[in-house]
């Protein structure tokens, strides 16, 4: 599990923001801060949270310039168009309290303070995700002023990845299907051609869906993994690029209870495969990329020329 600090500490490590002006000759006013854009989550309704306490990280800001300068600091809610689904606007800036709400900091010098969050005490916040902003000025300098702003991104209850990943897992546990059969071995395959595997050789895989709800998955040709299961004997090769094997259609839906099928096509593989032996996982995936299952294997021997007949495939075992 993801605590608040692990995601706050990950959030800072990026570069700051810096801001520079040249008000004369000689003066050089600017500021930066680390605290870019920062993720925290399971926040609680009713919840007070000081994010220097939980991560140790306090909110700084520094001045880069040559004059000391008086920093203002406010927590503002985004406008619809910086915020980042699946976040909502800060629907109240006062959630947050910054303490102190102003800087004195002087030249090359860096200024602190505490950034501390109420949580309302409403249940109907839980699951919910909100984005807020944190908008650091200067006083004037002539008639300008400078500004950095820090995006705060944070949870009530577990973060969006953490959500999205239990979706994916609960998806992964309820899919109830079969794939046949569990090796497919095409025998004669060409080089430089679309190769059509059911027309030439009458092979083709079976997906079932067992389950109550369509089903989608997505094969696609992985390479074998040589360090954690040998090749089989017999001259068997393996590839990193398996670009020319193709799985009609792309995308496989199949209704509840029901049976599809789906082929594979050889297609425009080099020449310089032929005469060769290749083995390979086929992987499903979920449409969002997501591996399911990746224990089935293909077998492709591409004959030399041809006249010549393919090598038998390995036995099956």
């Amino acid at each position: 599990m993801r605590s608040m600090f692990e995601t706050l500490r990950r959030s800072l490590a990026g570069a700051g923001a810096v801001l520079v002006l040249t008000c004369s000759a000689s003066a050089v006013v600017g500021i930066s801060t680390q605290f870019v854009d920062v993720e925290f989550d399971r926040l609680k309704p009713g919840g007070v949270y000081n994010l220097r306490e939980i991560s140790g990280v306090p909110y700084s800001i520094k001045n880069r310039g040559g004059l000391p300068v008086e920093v203002f600091l406010e927590v503002q809610s985004p406008s619809t168009s910086a915020v980042t689904s699946p976040y909502e606007a800060l629907p109240d800036p006062s959630w947050f309290e910054l303490s102190p709400a102003s800087l004195r900091i002087e030249p090359n010098s860096i200024g602190f303070a505490d950034i501390i969050v109420r949580i309302p005490d409403d249940p109907a916040l839980k699951g919910r995700h909100f984005q807020a902003k944190i908008w650091a000025r200067t006083n004037k300098f002539g008639v300008y002023s400078l500004g950095v702003d820090s995006r705060l991104r944070f949870s009530i209850g577990p973060s969006p990845e953490a959500v999205e990943r239990k979706a994916l897992r609960e998806a992964v546990v309820s899919l109830n299907y079969d794939l046949w059969p569990n090796a497919l071995y095409v025998k004669a395959a060409k080089t430089g051609v679309v190769y059509d595997v059911k027309g030439e050789e009458k092979k083709s895989h079976l997906l079932t869906n067992r389950g109550e709800e369509t089903l989608t998955l997505v094969p696609e040709a992985v390479g074998w993994p040589v360090g954690s299961l040998p090749l089989p004997s017999g001259g068997w090769e393996t590839l990193p690029d398996l670009s020319w094997v193709k799985f009609e259609p792309a995308e496989i839906a199949v209704d509840a209870l029901a049976v599809k099928e789906f082929k594979m096509r050889i297609e425009n593989a080099p020449e310089a495969l032929k005469g060769r032996k290749f083995a390979f996982l086929i992987a499903l995936k979920l449409p969002n990329g997501m591996v399911v299952n990746a224990t089935h294997r293909g077998f492709v021997t591409f004959a030399a020329d041809d006249k010549i007949s393919a090598p038998e495939a390995p036995e099956k075992k």
